[in-house]
């Protein structure tokens, strides 16, 4: 192949100038890392600098010298060679913050697991429609949880593609939880206004396949969304979510990753806030029927307390996150992102403490493990 030999510098004093590459420069042997990507989209722009950095503009990142080489490439309008560079994949640094997050975000999925299990298969828990829900919101945290952690304690560089892959997963996973709390704020408004007990009956499973289909089915239509649009040619650069191009997940440093993650998430806990406030105007008109409050009384204390405990926890927590993401150009941003990212990251453990250690939950468990141990034969 006939490779270029002259490429335009960057000097120091701002002037941009036609040299001989071979002449310039020495020339190092070997791969920079295992895995390279051309920076061939408009998104990374990139200038060489007469120190031998690469400059990326996009972004201000200068690469040294050992992470990146020029490579002949060929476009496809022209045909003709010419000199482009290939960059290692930017990997997160080390940072407490980081470790911090990474660590109790694998916590939550250490705590999420056994919950999700006993809610299964220990007494009644998953009898009740709340209890179904409540499984349906604990397993797509875990889901989401599960790769966000695998994807920042490990440091295997993934291929783009993979890298996409599962951020298309853990999209899904975190707008379904967003949808399921949804779900529980409105059933808990169904169900306060007809307080009814029995829980097992047909129109309660119907309702529920309602709700799967809302839950699960927006979900997968928003990432469906996002699907297309990031491998669309018609959705402009700038319009595209940004998966797998700097990080296995939405690219939170563009604009555009609020239309798919920031924006829905906005409008349900909105919603959210307003179902609570109807919720608690209604139940402050209905005070002078005593009959009636004691009945919704012991409905709130077994239903509203818990939902209302896990709409503080995490509504509030990812509330936050939204804020900070609109405060993102200003200082205060960096320091909310940090009380929220751990907030978020150790809401595993917070839903085993409020869901598990409570009296029936611990009495239901000792009573199966009562009776797995006289019927050894039956529980195998």
């Amino acid at each position: 192949m006939k490779i270029p030999e002259h490429i335009n510098v960057t000097m120091d004093n701002g002037e941009i100038n036609l040299v001989n590459l071979y002449r310039q420069f020495l020339t190092q042997k070997g791969r920079p890392c295992k895995y390279l990507e051309y920076l061939v989209s408009d998104k990374d722009v990139w200038e060489l600098r007469e120190s031998g950095e690469l400059y990326i503009r996009h972004n201000g990142e200068a690469v040294d010298t050992v992470s990146y080489c020029l490579s002949p490439y060929r476009r496809n309008e022209s045909g003709e060679l010419q000199l482009m560079a290939m960059s290692c994949p930017t990997q997160n640094d080390k940072t407490f913050t980081l470790l911090l997050n990474t660590y109790a975000m694998s916590m939550s999925v250490i705590f999420l697991l056994p919950t999700v299990l006993i809610y299964l298969f220990v007494g009644d828990l998953s009898r009740c429609i709340r209890g179904k829900q409540l499984i349906c919101y604990f397993i797509s945290l875990l889901g989401g949880y599960s790769i966000f952690s695998f994807i920042n304690i490990s440091e295997y560089v993934f291929a783009e593609s993979t890298c996409k892959m599962l951020g298309i997963f853990c999209y899904f996973f975190f707008m379904s939880a967003y949808l399921w709390l949804s779900i529980l704020c409105l059933d808990m408004w169904i169900n306060f206004k007809e307080i009814q007990n029995n829980f097992s009956n047909p129109k309660h499973i119907r309702r529920f396949v309602y709700y799967s289909v809302f839950g699960w089915g927006t979900a997968l239509i928003l990432t469906g969304i996002v699907i297309l649009a990031q491998f669309s040619d018609i959705v402009p650069e700038k319009f595209k979510p940004g998966l797998g191009k700097d990080t296995c997940w939405l690219n939170t440093n563009l604009w555009s990753s609020a239309i798919y993650y920031y924006w829905p998430n906005l409008i349900i806990m909105l919603a959210n806030i307003i179902t609570f406030i109807c919720l608690s105007l209604h139940i402050y008109r209905v005070q002078s029927d005593v009959a009636e409050i004691s009945i919704r009384r012991k409905f709130f204390k077994e239903y509203c307390v818990i939902i209302l405990r896990l709409f503080i926890i995490m509504g509030i927590s990812w509330t936050m996150d939204i804020l900070s993401f609109c405060l993102r150009n200003f200082d205060i941003a960096e320091y909310l992102f940090m009380i929220t990212d751990f907030c978020n990251a150790i809401q595993g453990v917070l839903i085993f403490i409020l869901f598990i250690l409570k009296r029936n939950v611990i009495a239901e468990i000792r009573k199966c493990c009562a009776f797995a141990e006289l019927n050894p034969i039956n529980s195998v």
